[in-house]
């Protein structure tokens, strides 16, 4: 336990150190700026509504540590900026899933963000039941008077992943105590909500797409 205080303390003051969470600001805010835009720009085509929310969180120096050990890697800041594209996370939740993909596609095209890699845990869902599409990016900010790449990852998903996800994550991921059973339903559910987001799509279509007009044939005199 207090090896991994200490741990958490150090990697706590090298962030300080850095102004760490100056540079997690900038870059955040400039990937959920640009989501936005991309967001807007879709709607307006769609002439409907495409993003639900856009969030964003640093990962706490605990956090960091866990992440460390479980990679065998040494628990230092320096190594975790290396090693982990994750220290960094904007969140897009979306109405459909169609979505992720339009969203997705724009944002690798934006200035200011390159993509390193894809993760796409919705065409092959984790074996928990996990769906999500993550792009993990590299991020232009101005930070300590210089221009800095900074990595960030970008989880896209749809409203019914990310109520899966959250839950997920308080029974399972940060539970110690394993419920195989619990785990089950989680994973059924999951496969139940993925059908859920495919009949959304269906549903939208049938309502929005406006229906044929009939024309009459005129009678012959």
């Amino acid at each position: 336990m207090g090896a991994k205080k200490n741990c958490a303390e150090e990697i706590r003051a090298d962030m300080e150190a850095l102004n760490y969470d100056v540079l997690y600001h900038n870059v955040s805010e400039l990937v959920k700026t640009t989501a936005a835009a991309v967001g807007n720009s879709l709607s307006t085509w769609e002439d409907r509504k495409v993003i639900s929310s856009i969030s964003s969180r640093l990962k706490t120096p605990a956090s960091i540590c866990r992440k460390l050990e479980k990679k065998r890697m040494p628990q230092t800041f320096d190594m975790a900026r290396i090693c982990c594209a994750d220290l960094i996370g904007v969140r897009i939740v979306t109405m459909y899933t169609d979505d992720i993909y339009r969203i997705a596609g724009l944002l690798k095209k934006s200035p200011g963000i390159k993509l390193l890699y894809q993760k796409d845990f919705i065409r092959r869902p984790k074996k928990s039941g996990y769906r999500s599409l993550h792009l993990i990016v590299t991020v232009n900010a101005f930070h300590n008077g210089m221009n800095v790449e900074e990595k960030c990852e970008i989880q896209i998903r749809t409203m019914e992943m990310d109520s899966w996800a959250e839950l997920e994550h308080q029974l399972i991921y940060k539970n110690a105590n394993r419920n195989r059973a619990i785990e089950a339903e989680l994973r059924q559910w999951a496969q139940e909500l993925a059908e859920q987001d495919r009949k959304l799509i269906e549903l939208r279509k049938r309502i929005m797409t406006p229906p044929k007009k009939v024309t009459k044939r005129r009678k012959r005199k």
